[in-house]
């Protein structure tokens, strides 16, 4: 092939993944490798691609490829450590950060990247001292200026939050997901100070920021769709795996909702790991009809899943499960996503545990509401009203499959949780099967790193300051609240 010719088709490959048209820039990449096995330009490509799709092994493979070819290549050094910092491996990614600034030592990109790899740490003076040099310059990009303001916020320092999230918020250069994290820091640091509508208006200005188009009639129909198939009479129709095993947990809910310190309890203990958001069960349900195969989509498919099938695709899911916590005697995925999933999950894995994390809805909604939550798929969290209708419907497919399925389901409630902590941990701990272990009641001593919002909560002790944290901003609530209340 032309030089000219396999240039234009990385060209291509490029155009698509700039455009977020991400599986024909894989397409494309693997199509370029048969073709030249070695080319470090596409090897960088498809690394960046994958992780773009969280498949961030095959991340790591591509990037490994390309490093040994290029060694000294500062892209492939930076996507390497992006690549880890997004699995949570946040030592390995600074280590990597600082090979790219010692090829580049001014390199923007590494530094706010290193940054932030040190906040997700709880690092939060140290990534605050990383970024002062180029501040002192005056050469702030508003990606700057969110690390910065996100450090000064964890330092309790509200006012200059403000002051810096502010002079970027409305910069022209600034990205709108940028935005909205900015005008969501200034948000939180009025809160702080007791500013309630300037609080409001700084968390609504940072949802407006989001030119996404709410997703909420599709996410609707796809949980009523779910709770229509998956009935006693289906169920009975489909067989069952034949593996045991409890390994498997799967901790449940809406964003916000506390899922993040029952995991962590339950991670603290010695015979248990918390795995963070898998995605596993999903990723499954998504390609299942072609796993088995079927002429029908995700869940019709189901129905023509054979014994032989369901045992198979467990032993799968168990394996991938495996190999994080090889030791564990139980495993917790927390893809909150996985309510949807129940049925499913208790075909394939008939012995898993389901926890149910609870809080109050007002206050799990307006949570959501000031924190930037991944999107496109969570753009409803953008829209007060529409945030109260997903709600709801989350509640009735939860209590849909506690009303017909087999597995054990545990409703942890957030508020009897920091209240009662012993108690509820004890009733966690007793219902995962699991001896008592002290450790539990003190899961902010753990080393995990959790790759969350809540990050900065889980190194605390359990606290109750976010009970009724939505009664002070109550004025400004009426759609969220006409919606929660709504009979149909």
């Amino acid at each position: 092939m032309a030089n000219n010719d396999f240039d234009s088709m990385l060209a291509q490959a490029q155009d698509y993944f700039n455009t977020g048209a991400l599986e024909q820039a894989d397409g494309l990449c693997q199509r370029l490798l048969t073709m030249r096995r070695n080319a470090p330009r596409v090897l960088l490509l498809l690394g960046r691609t994958k992780m773009a799709l969280y498949d961030f092994a095959a991340a790591e493979k591509y990037l490994l490829k390309c490093l040994k070819l290029v060694p000294k290549e500062p892209a492939v050094h930076l996507c390497l450590a992006q690549t880890r910092q997004s699995q949570g491996r946040f030592s390995e990614a600074i280590s990597r950060y600082d090979k790219v600034l010692r090829l580049v030592p001014d390199h923007p990109v590494a530094i706010i990247s290193k940054a932030e790899a040190l906040q997700w740490r709880g690092e939060y003076q140290k990534a605050y001292d990383l970024l002062q040099p180029i501040i002192e310059k005056g050469d702030v990009s508003p990606q700057m200026a969110h690390v910065q303001a996100g450090s000064a916020l964890r330092l309790r320092r509200w006012q200059e939050v403000i002051d810096v999230a502010s002079e970027s918020a409305d910069s022209v250069d600034a990205p709108p997901f940028t935005k909205q994290h900015l005008y969501l820091l200034i948000g939180q640091a009025y809160e702080k100070l007791g500013a309630i509508n300037k609080s409001f208006e700084a968390f609504k200005a940072g949802n407006d920021a989001i030119d996404v188009p709410s997703n909420v009639d599709d996410r609707l129909e796809s949980m009523r769709r779910i709770r229509e198939f998956f009935t006693p009479e289906s169920m009975s129709n489909v067989p069952r795996g034949s593996n045991p095993t409890e390994l498997p947990v799967f901790v449940v809910g809406m964003p916000r909702c506390g899922s993040t310190l029952v995991e962590t309890i339950i991670d603290a203990h010695p015979r248990a790991t918390g795995l963070g958001e898998m995605a596993i069960v999903p990723n499954l349900a998504d390609r299942l009809s072609t796993e088995i195969p079927s002429n029908q989509p995700y869940p019709a498919c189901v129905l023509d899943l054979e014994s032989a099938d369901v045992d198979r695709l467990g032993v799968q899911l168990l394996n991938q499960l495996k190999k994080h916590a090889p030791r564990a005697r139980r495993v917790v995925d927390k893809t909150l996503r996985n309510f949807e999933m129940i049925g499913l999950i208790e075909l394939l894995l008939p012995g898993a545990r389901i926890i149910d994390c609870r809080r109050d809805p007002v206050d799990t909604c307006f949570s959501c509401f000031t924190q930037p939550l991944p999107l496109p798929g969570h753009a409803y969290a953008c829209h007060l009203e529409d945030l109260g209708r997903v709600y709801r419907e989350y509640v009735a497919t939860i209590e849909h499959f506690k009303s017909i399925s087999r597995l054990p389901i545990l409703e942890v409630q957030y508020e009897s949780l920091v209240s009662e902590p012993e108690t509820q941990t004890r009733r966690i701990i007793d219902f995962l099967g699991l001896e008592w272990n002290d450790r539990c009641l003190s899961p902010h001593e753990t080393k995990r790193q959790a790759m969350t919002l809540s990050d900065a909560q889980v190194r605390q002790p359990i606290y109750q300051s976010s009970v009724s944290r939505a009664e002070k901003f109550r004025d400004h609530l009426a759609p969220l609240i006409s919606a929660l209340n709504r009979d149909c």
